[in-house]
Order: C-alpha cells, then sequence, then structure tokens
C-alpha cells in the first residue's frame, strides 16, 4: 500500500457487515462518501488498480486520482443507482 501512497490498514479497519443488508450499507456509505478513511482508501486502491488493468497507458497516480474523483464526484455512486434502476 505503501508504494501507492495509502498507510498499512489493519483487518479490524476493514471488518465487514455481520450480514450482506449491513456490508451493502457500508458499501453505500463509502459511495457517499460517509465511510471510514480506511475503508475509503481500499477501495480506491482496488479502484486504481482495475483501472489501470483496463488502461495500462495510464499512470498509476492518475488511475489513483480517477477513482478519487469518482467517489468524491458522486459518479460511482451514480453508476450505482443506474444499475439498481
Amino acid at each position: 500500500p505503501e508504494e501507492l501512497g495509502f498507510s498499512t490498514l489493519t483487518p479490524e479497519s476493514l471488518r465487514g457487515g455481520a450480514t450482506a443488508e449491513a456490508s451493502a450499507q457500508i458499501f453505500r456509505s463509502i459511495l457517499e462518501n460517509a465511510s471510514t478513511q480506511a475503508q475509503r482508501s481500499a477501495v480506491v486502491a482496488n479502484a486504481a488498480l482495475a483501472i489501470s488493468c483496463l488502461r495500462p497507458e495510464k499512470s498509476m497516480e492518475g488511475c489513483i486520482a480517477e477513482a478519487t474523483e469518482s467517489l468524491k464526484s458522486g459518479a460511482a455512486l451514480r453508476v450505482l443507482q443506474q444499475l439498481i434502476d
């Protein structure tokens, strides 16, 4: 994680919900910018790596910026809502 500019996280800081509903609420809180920093960092790191697989010409810093902006701007939440609708 440090190579990507993130802190190492503890398993406790990333513990999921005890039920599917609780896990869904955690996921939604991340998309609504209401999550913990650890949750947000884990999602941004994973999204950035996914973006880099789709667009290998893009720098990792650019992928992290794109993933971060997608969360901050609400774009990721809008995509989820489109899938639900």
